[in-house]
């Protein structure tokens, strides 16, 4: 591997050992809300969360030993290694503990869009825009499985052969489920985002529609870094070992980041949902009856119109009356 190869994955090295700390933060800030609960509340999902949470981090740790070990023998402990730095990473990049990292991240990626799909399911309610996503997760699925296959062979490597084209396969199943999931995730809640601020006027739902919930609930960066890491491996870039770095982290990072803001209560859930659908439907019956008090003042000249103002505090909907006397020349 080249010059530029090489540097990319020692930088990458530092980026995930600093991501890598972040992680156990999240993590665990994550399971204290989860333990301070008391047995008795504790429900089947907090215990998948903790579960799904540990597995996330054990894999991040198989992945970051891996590589830090794979640099460690390739830069320093066979520095003098015959045909040099290139040629020893020809020779082993299919070593025993590279493919078990190989199948950690494989197995996070495969949780991550797993968690991804459902949380879009969440927002939107409808099981037919999440039918396509997961028939393209069972393909991923098996494209894993088989890039890990020809990646963990004697001789294989994931940037040549058959393995970089199964990888490229692989990567770009799983880019088309972060990409759509991604960009319905975001458009749903921008769209409740204007319906309730046309509504309600107070600011009481923005935990849910600020810039850091958004990327937090599309899993943005998880998408991005992703995004960058696929063109860069299709195009055979030594930029690739960068970003592979990067992704890998956000592949742990972005989930864990949607557990604690649901174990937190600050992510969305079936209530935010069903609260959101009702306001977006007072939305449309104010419009409406905007429209035909328009037409009434329209032949009056002048009048009131009632309008029903809906309000969201501490998770319940309340109705108040609106009134407001309306004056204008008659168009």
């Amino acid at each position: 591997m080249s010059a530029e190869f090489q540097h990319g994955w020692y930088i990458g090295n530092i980026g995930i050992s600093i991501l890598y700390g972040i992680e156990l933060v999240i993590y665990g800030a994550s399971m204290r809300v989860l333990y301070q609960r008391k047995s008795q509340h504790r429900n089947r999902v907090d215990i998948f969360f903790m579960v799904f949470s540990t597995v996330l981090l054990l894999c991040c740790t198989i992945n970051l030993a891996a590589n830090c070990v794979f640099g460690e023998e390739w830069w320093i402990v066979n520095q003098n290694y015959p045909g040099g730095s290139e040629q020893w990473f020809a020779d082993n990049a299919a070593v025993w503990y590279q493919t078990w990292a190989s199948a950690a991240n494989v197995l996070v990626q495969i949780l991550a869009d797993a968690l991804l799909i459902y949380r879009c399911f969440v927002l939107w309610q409808t099981p037919f825009i999440i039918a396509l996503p997961c028939l393209v997760w069972l393909a991923s699925v098996g494209l894993g499985i088989t890039t890990l296959y020809y990646s963990g062979s004697p001789g294989g490597n994931d940037y040549a052969g058959l393995a970089q084209t199964t990888s490229t396969a692989y990567l770009a199943c799983t880019m088309a489920i972060n990409i759509s999931m991604t960009v319905l995730i975001v458009g749903r809640i921008i769209y409740f985002a204007r319906t309730t601020e046309r509504v309600l006027m107070n600011g009481s739902t923005r935990q849910y529609f600020s810039i850091a919930s958004i990327i937090v609930e599309s899993a943005l960066l998880y998408t991005v870094f992703g995004l960058m890491y696929l063109v860069t491996f299709a195009i055979g870039s030594d930029l690739g070992a960068l970003f592979m770095s990067f992704y890998a982290m956000f592949t742990v990072i972005s989930p864990q980041l949607i557990i604690l803001r649901v174990v937190t209560g600050s992510a969305w859930d079936r209530k935010t949902h069903n609260n959101m659908t009702t306001i977006s439907f007072a939305d449309r019956s104010m419009s409406a009856n905007a429209t035909a008090g328009s037409r009434t003042l329209n032949n009056n000249n002048s009048g009131h119109i009632s309008l029903s103002k809906t309000s969201l505090r501490d998770g319940s909907l309340r109705e108040s009356k609106l009134e407001s006397p309306l004056e204008y020349d008659a168009v």
